[in-house]
């Protein structure tokens, strides 16, 4: 089976730093503190087998995102391109 060589997701604009630069601070707020189990879940199944490439630089709200099947409310996003190799 041929899996793609990269996947575009709409991530939660609030969680681009803890992606980009690991920087977990946004969880210690209580309006996002419930999201860190949906953070590491989305993040260890999509983003940490890959390489990302790109980020979007202006975010939009949206209903269905990549982080709704893990109870994250529609909210805005970014585009994230995520770059896998053999």
């Amino acid at each position: 089976m041929n899996l793609p060589d990269h996947i575009y997701f709409q991530i939660p604009a609030h969680w681009i730093p803890a992606i980009t630069q690991n920087d977990m601070s946004i969880f210690s707020d209580p309006r996002y503190k419930k999201e860190r189990k949906a953070f590491d879940t989305l993040n260890y199944i999509h983003i940490t087998h890959g390489t990302i490439t790109t980020v979007g630089q202006s975010p939009y709200f949206s209903t269905q995102h990549d982080a709704r099947p893990y109870g994250i409310e529609p909210c805005d996003v970014v585009d994230l391109k995520v770059v896998y190799k053999d």
